[in-house]
């Protein structure tokens, strides 16, 4: 809460004068709130079944909540809650729950059109002061960025809709051209304030925009909604009342040409704003933050096929983990400004720093990812892990020797908690690498916070989608099998109006193989590919030859395959083709000395990466 230093001042002469003249009943009120604050940080750590349940109450909450809202209530601070909109997410693509979809997109879509969005430089501010996400607080935050991206990519990737599609763009295109430092690195925030205003960075005359466009303006004023009144103290706040797709339509005119003229209008625009005097930069490198913009555009990359930004991930993570990380103390540092590191990292650093390493390596397939985020994580566990009652601290125990209470990062608000990405990073690495530690690790993290979740299921919407991802795995293109030896993945090969050409791609760990789609003896179990989906038909697969090998448990030949296996499989539309194609791989992996059990690997190449 900001408090302006005159007020303050008043404050602090007030708790002098009862310091001076009831000093007993100060002590007093301070043991009671020390207590207070100890018992909130305490966990419940019941044996409490949580799961689908909760998750509905969570969609169903939300869901209240938004019917509510109407013209007659009253304005209220607005924020993205990205927590909510990737569990939403999660649940609209793993079980096709419409609900969940219309949740999401409604937030989406009013954020996209609104002034909350920089519809000139791309990106967003950090929240609405108004009901319809028109007038925002002109801060924008780096985590807001990582975080609205992400969503929007998953968006794009359920739905195959082009508004989330450039909106996740422009909003990482932001980020690379204006947040970024010489060595790769990102930003913290810019703040609201310009020339002692806030927001006059942001905003626009009619007049301004015809000297900035020329005299042809007529579509981006009418695209922005710009009034010679204005919508803010006399001046234009950019939003759209109505979408790209809808005015091309209106005027005739393919939506191609329309968003290249469009294009063109805000660049001029935004040349022109750059002459401004501009809000202040806050130019620390936060690791936490760094992480999570790292994560976003590794999965940028590949949904969006664009390597620019898995590039950008990498030399980014890279930097981070040569210059933040001290291999020999197994220590991460949070800040790094001007060449200088400070400040000892803090849970979610470890946590967020671990999820970016291990979604470069689904990206990239480079082991070196996956044991920079198991060094991390095994870091992680000693600083912070609560060896009576589970779950992670938020700080170290020598940070916490100053401070009244050792809390818990938990709640799932703004920003996803350092206890739900820890988990998230546990559960990943449990199935990237077999190591049962940390599958224990999560269910036990699950259940200290099991009661809290029960009861307030809204404030832990990341903890449920990484709880949905530790027991059934994630959804997409790409999952791992037999105990992290074997990594299967679905790309598009070719598209035509109903028809789709794939890829499935199977990669085997040294010394481990699979039998081939047509093994040599009835008791061992084929690889195949079927179709689980009621839209998309598979009409072929073209299996590669297999090898000849031989155990050293048994005489009899066999017909494996190991390293890299590609499998080009033909779908054909049977139904609606804006839905997502869902694929069934059965393989069994073993290697010289064991078999493992056999298993079903479930795949989903979503409607996004469909349409390309």
């Amino acid at each position: 809460v900001y408090v302006p230093p005159e007020d303050f001042e008043v404050l602090l002469n007030e708790v002098h004068l009862v310091w001076k003249n009831d000093k007993a009943e100060l002590e007093r009120i301070a043991n009671q709130v020390t207590e207070a604050v100890q018992s909130f940080g305490a966990a419940s750590n019941q044996d409490i079944e949580i799961g689908k349940l909760q998750i509905d109450h969570f969609v169903t909450e939300l869901y209240l909540e938004d019917q509510a809202l109407d013209e007659f209530s009253p304005p209220s601070s607005k924020f993205p809650l990205e927590s909510e909109l990737l569990l939403l997410l999660d649940v609209a693509i793993r079980d096709n729950n419409e609900t969940a979809l219309q949740l999401a997109e409604n937030r989406l879509t009013a954020m996209a059109m609104g002034g909350i969005r920089d519809n000139v430089g791309g990106g967003f501010h950090r929240y609405s002061v108004d009901n319809e996400w028109l007038v925002p607080h002109f801060e924008k935050m780096l985590y807001n960025q990582a975080h609205l991206a992400r969503a929007y990519l998953k968006a794009y990737e359920r739905t195959g809709k082009n508004l989330y599609r450039r909106v996740a763009e422009q909003t990482l295109e932001y980020v690379l051209r204006d947040m970024r430092s010489e060595e790769g690195l990102f930003w913290s925030a810019t703040d609201a304030d310009s020339e002692g205003r806030e927001g006059t960075f942001f905003l626009w005359t009619a007049d301004e925009i015809v000297e900035s466009v020329g005299t042809d303006a007529e579509l981006i004023l009418n695209h922005y909604g710009v009034t010679e009144a204005g919508n803010f103290e006399g001046k234009n706040i950019l939003f759209l009342s109505e979408l790209p797709e809808d005015r091309a339509f209106a005027a005739e005119v393919s939506l191609e040409s329309y968003l290249d003229k469009l294009s063109a209008d805000v660049e001029k625009l935004r040349a022109s704003r750059e002459l401004r005097p501009k809000p202040y930069l806050d130019d620390k490198v936060i690791t936490a933050w760094n992480a999570m913009m790292i994560t976003t555009l590794a999965q940028a990359g590949s949904i969006l096929e664009e390597s620019r930004f898995l590039d950008a991930a990498i030399t980014a993570a890279e930097h981070l983990w040569m210059h933040a990380w001290d291999p020999n103390e197994k220590h991460l540092f949070r800040i790094l400004r001007d060449g200088k590191l400070s400040e000892s990292g803090k849970l979610r650093d470890y946590a967020y720093l671990s999820q970016s390493m291990l979604t470069l390596y689904d990206e990239t397939g480079d082991e070196l990812w996956l044991k920079r985020s198991q060094s991390l994580v095994d870091s992680m566990v000693e600083k912070f892990w609560d060896r009576q009652q589970g779950g992670f601290f938020s700080v170290t125990e020598n940070d916490a020797a100053d401070l009244i209470a050792r809390h818990k990062d938990r709640f799932d608000e703004s920003l996803p908690s350092g206890n739900s990405v820890a988990a998230s990073s546990l559960s990943k690495l449990y199935r990237r690498t077999g190591q049962h530690i940390y599958a224990r690790l999560a269910d036990q993290l699950f259940q200290t916070f099991a009661a809290e979740i029960v009861q307030i299921p809204t404030s832990y919407g990341y903890t449920l989608k990484a709880l949905q991802d530790h027991r059934d795995g994630s959804i997409g293109p790409l999952e791992f099998a037999g105990s992290g030896s074997v990594r299967v993945s679905v790309r598009a090969a070719g598209r035509s109006d109903n028809r789709i050409q794939t890829i499935v791609e199977v990669t085997l760990a040294d010394g481990w193989h699979v039998q081939s789609n047509q093994p040599l003896a009835d008791n061992l179990i084929a690889t195949k590919i079927s179709s689980v989906s009621e839209d998309w038909h598979l009409e072929n697969a073209t299996y590669p030859p297999a090898d000849e090998a031989y155990l050293s448990f048994q005489t009899d030949p066999l017909s494996v395959w190991s390293g890299t296996v590609q499998i080009p499989v033909d779908f054909k539309a049977a139904g609606e083709r804006d839905s997502a194609l869902q694929l069934n791989l059965q393989l069994q992996a073993c290697n010289d000395e064991l078999c493992l059990l056999p298993e079903n690997v479930q795949l989903e190449l979503p409607v996004g990466l469909i349409k390309g």
